[in-house]
């Protein structure tokens, strides 16, 4: 009997449920929910982390967030974004936020989109190279910073940019690859 004809067979006896939304794939919602954990192991510890003189030096608000999707290899991603890091064991505070961005691999371009509300477009600072872009913001009580890697090589002299409402987004056209000629390779 093939992996298949196991696979319908087994299918056929199992019950249907409602609330099953992922199916067969019980390994992505166990994947899901050790990260969920980990999440609330780390940020319930958070506030005896902070002594009261550490919340009056930072003053600012703490920003923590997260984003679960499932990444182009089919697997769930579990990304953070905020002002709140997490080293290991640790969880470290910083000035600036990092955003929450989606990369998007397209046919002829890559297009970046950054959530970063309450600062002008002027503030908006990005630099770009083959492999990554650069996102940097500031404004009087709020500042963003993501290093991106992009998924291919890209032509930052090609980017074009557009902000508004808060969200970022980033077009830059795939660079083309090196067409090389044949060499003639002798064999020993």
């Amino acid at each position: 009997m093939s992996d298949k004809d196991e696979k319908r067979r087994w299918k056929r006896k199992r019950r249907w449920d409602p609330f099953d939304f992922f199916g067969e794939s019980d390994e992505i919602f166990e994947s899901i929910m050790e990260q969920m954990e980990d999440f609330i192991r780390k940020f319930t510890r958070l506030p005896s982390l902070f002594g009261e003189e550490d919340m009056e030096k930072w003053g600012k608000p703490f920003v923590f967030g997260f984003s679960l999707d499932i990444g182009p290899d089919g697997k769930p991603r579990f990304r953070e974004f905020g002002n709140i890091k997490s080293r290991g064991r640790n969880v470290v505070p910083s000035q600036e936020r990092e955003p929450l961005v989606d990369v998007f691999e397209e046919a002829e371009h890559v297009r970046v989109i950054a959530e970063i509300p309450g600062v002008q477009k002027e503030a908006v600072d990005l630099k770009g190279s083959e492999f990554s872009l650069t996102i940097h913001a500031t404004n009087t009580d709020r500042s963003y910073y993501k290093e991106v890697s992009l998924p291919v090589a890209v032509d930052p002299a090609t980017a074009k940019a557009t902000y508004n409402n808060g969200v970022l987004e980033v077009m830059i056209k795939r660079k083309e690859p090196k067409k090389e000629e044949g060499h003639d390779i002798k064999v020993e």
